[in-house]
């Protein structure tokens, strides 16, 4: 899977559900983490507070 991560900008939704990534509405992918770039960061906003 992380041949196929695209480095260089950050994912919309679609690309990274094609990507087999399984996640409730709202994530967002926000952030590379240059030191290993297969790790995704993803956030959303709270829905509790």
């Amino acid at each position: 899977m992380a041949a196929k991560l695209i480095k260089d900008h950050l994912m919309t939704e679609d690309e990274w559900r094609k990507l087999g990534i399984q996640q409730s509405v709202g994530w967002v992918h926000y952030d590379i983490f240059k030191p290993e770039p297969n790790v995704l960061l993803f956030r959303r906003k709270r829905t509790d507070i």
